[in-house]
């Protein structure tokens, strides 16, 4: 298996040996069944068979084919071509000499072939003859093989090979044809039957038993088993990662072949290289979407539409592909973000490009075309080219999309788009920790060199500075930086709040910053009061209700008391209809325990009224999400 920077290029697997032993068995006239599923190398092993011998193998591919003619004149065609064809030609010039030599259509065809010097009756009662013989076979549509069968046993069969190809995937009909054949030239010439034997009509009552001579497997060098084995090595050294065994497993269990391989390394190759997802997508989540994608499209549809699946552990085969995908909706710590996290990062788009390179091009060149197409989503053209592309963009292109980026932000404001320009940039100002796969319960990572001999807290100073200089210069004030830095997962409210612990409520309420709510929620996390309501000061309560309408629901989203109808990332996000729900009652996520809130929601009643007041509408409601039925 070799490498490239841009493909994985799949080798050819040796089976010379069973290639020369093979080649052997074809020197006697015996009839053989070369076995294997669809897709499994068969046909690519007997042209390879057909290389180290000195005997033409003649292939049938009848599936292949719509033609009319019986059965024995096709493999006679393939078998004998120059006498095929040469029959073939002299029916149609005698049919044609016939009729050009009549008195209705008179080209002077005798005076040329008197001037040649051929006698002309004798050659003209010859042709009349073939002619007069074609149409008669013409008119009554004789259903006889007998011309065919005659030659058959005239003419010799000597260096070839008769290879039925794909057998399993014929008619009955068909089928039992190509057995007349076989009865025909059994003895006479080596063939090979090739297909999945399981497939084949007559094996059930034993038929094809009594024609066969011998029965040949596939090398076992071209079992799923190996050929999977040598691939899942050259992607862990492409990418430099381990696959978890359950992984491997799932498509060597499932028996995925030879084209299998070659059609699900087509896809890696597309989505990591071509979509540039290497290094912004977790490694075995996105091969274990393209399996699903290729191999188990219900699947993969729940998926798309966020649905969970049905684990049946008495179902081994279905257990192993469910538990697999099941994994997919856990969320991890590691970089690049998980399925769970990133989802649409993750799916695959077969759609084909509306837009032209040149159009894309443009549209990155132009201030006021770039900025509409910043806040597209990961679906469209522009994010598909942008992604795909950015590693190769120079540094002032890059520096410009930040910029852009930035300002949308300021003003609260994002997309799919603007997400990957801010981690492409935090990629730069410190390399993350990449998930390679676990050991028992532990995560693994490969650690790049920028963070190699550091410790956290060295770490976390270098992107922060990194970000402070970025954020300064594009006039952020304090409380806008915190907010960057939280939405877009580069620091927690807990590393904040260990960082800042000199925010205080008195600071926040007098400060001019934009985001007291973020100020807030970082005092509440250096002060270990989140969620701990009970135990709020006068003075958190006088910051709360300091807060703008929108700031204020934004806070109490990330306290859990407010939702959106979205998960809590998005939690400056405000619907259309302004439509809030605020819970009066929840479980906690890890045991399920009840929790009231109603002493909370309470102090809140007053604000709220007003908010309706002002074309808010606000739901009271129970979140039991988490509860624990008993």
């Amino acid at each position: 298996m070799c490498k490239n920077n841009s493909v994985i290029q799949l080798e050819n697997i040796d089976t010379s040996t069973a290639e020369e032993n093979f080649s052997k068995l074809l020197d006697e006239n015996k009839t053989y069944f070369l076995n294997g599923a669809w897709g499994s190398g068969k046909t690519t092993f007997l042209e390879k068979v057909s290389e180290k011998k000195n005997k033409k193998l003649i292939f049938i591919d009848l599936w292949k084919i719509n033609d009319s003619r019986p059965t024995l004149e096709i493999v006679f065609s393939k078998l004998h071509p120059i006498y095929y064809y040469g029959i073939l030609a002299l029916s149609i010039l005698s049919v044609a000499v016939s009729i050009l030599s009549t008195n209705v259509v008179n080209l002077g065809i005798e005076n040329l072939i008197k001037e040649i010097g051929l006698p002309f009756k004798f050659l003209f009662f010859i042709v009349g003859i073939i002619a007069l013989l074609v149409a008669i076979y013409q008119f009554f549509k004789f259903k006889s093989d007998i011309f065919w069968i005659f030659l058959f046993n005239k003419l010799p069969h000597d260096k070839v090979v008769l290879i039925f190809d794909d057998f399993d995937r014929l008619t009955e009909k068909q089928q039992e044809e190509t057995y007349k054949i076989f009865s025909l030239l059994k003895g006479k010439l080596p063939i090979v039957f090739v297909g999945d034997i399981s497939n084949i009509y007559e094996v059930k009552t034993n038929f094809l038993s009594k024609i066969i001579d011998r029965r040949i497997e596939l090398p076992f060098a071209l079992h799923p088993n190996n050929i999977w084995e040598t691939y899942f090595g050259a992607l862990e050294e492409k990418f430099e990662t381990i696959l978890s065994q359950d992984f491997k497993q799932l498509i060597i269990n499932e028996g995925r072949n030879l084209r299998d391989r070659e059609h699900f390394n087509d896809y890696v190759s597309k989505e990591f290289f071509d979509r540039g997802k290497l290094g912004h997508v977790q490694i075995e989540q996105q091969l274990l979407v393209i399996y699903t994608y290729l191999f188990h499209s219900n699947l993969y549809q729940n998926l798309i539409n966020g649905f969970g699946v049905d684990i049946d552990e008495g179902d081994v085969p279905k257990f192993l592909i469910t538990s697999q995908i099941d994994g997919l909706y856990k969320y991890n710590e590691g970089y690049p973000p998980c399925f769970a996290y990133n989802r649409s990062e993750y799916f695959l788009y077969e759609q084909v490009s509306n837009t032209a390179v040149s159009e894309l091009e443009e549209i990155i060149n132009s201030d006021v075309l770039l900025k509409e197409q910043l806040l597209s989503s990961s679906g469209t053209d522009f994010y598909k080219y942008l992604s795909a592309n950015y590693g190769n963009f120079t540094r002032e292109r890059k520096e410009k999309l930040l910029q852009l980026a930035l300002e949308y932000i300021r003003d609260y404001k994002t997309s799919d788009t603007i997400s990957y320009i801010i981690r492409e940039k935090q990629n730069e100002i410190m390399p993350p920790k990449t998930y390679i796969g676990t050991h028992g319960n532990s995560l693994m990572y490969s650690l790049p060199k920028e963070r190699k001999n550091k410790t956290d807290e060295e770490i976390n100073n270098e992107i922060y500075d990194g970000w402070k200089i970025i954020l300064d210069k594009a006039n952020y004030d304090f409380s806008q930086q915190l907010y960057l830095l939280v939405k877009y997962h580069i620091f927690s409210f807990h590393v904040l709040g260990e960082r800042f612990t000199d925010v205080q409520c008195d600071t926040i309420l007098h400060s001019s910053d934009e985001r007291k709510d973020i100020m807030l929620l970082v005092y509440l996390s250096s002060s270990n009061l989140w969620t701990k309501f009970s135990e709020w000061t006068d003075d958190i309560w006088e910051v709360v209700y300091s807060l703008t309408d929108t700031q204020f629901i934004s806070f109490w989203i990330l306290q859990g008391i407010i939702s959106n109808g979205r998960n809590r990332d998005d939690f400056d996000y405000i619907p259309s209809d302004k439509t809030l729900t605020v819970w009066e009652k929840t479980y906690s996520f890890d045991y399920g325990n009840e929790i009231d809130n109603s002493q909370t929601v309470s102090m809140l009643k007053h604000r709220l009224d007003k908010m309706e007041l002002e074309g808010f509408k606000i739901k009271y409601e129970i979140d039991g999400r988490y509860k624990i039925e008993e």
